[in-house]
């Protein structure tokens, strides 16, 4: 995906099929950019829970997991 075509499916959250602005457009794009942004499945971002989100990392088995996959198939 591109970040041209990434941009467009963001900014279409915000409008709702009748053309008009949908008042849950901006928190569905947080959830999106989360996802996008720590390669994480939606499931897996939906049921992060408070305690595992710290200053400086987010705390999650499944989630360091994924993150030392994408690190393996990133290495040269």
């Amino acid at each position: 995906m591109t970040d041209t075509e990434y941009h467009r499916i963001r900014d279409a959250l915000l409008i709702g099929a009748d053309g008009r602005p949908t008042s849950n457009g901006a928190m569905v794009q947080c959830y999106v950019d989360l996802c996008y942004l720590l390669y994480q499945r939606t499931t897996e971002i939906r049921l992060l829970r408070w305690d595992q989100i710290e200053a400086d990392s987010i705390s999650s088995s499944r989630l360091k997991q994924r993150h030392l996959a994408v690190q393996k198939c990133a290495s040269p």
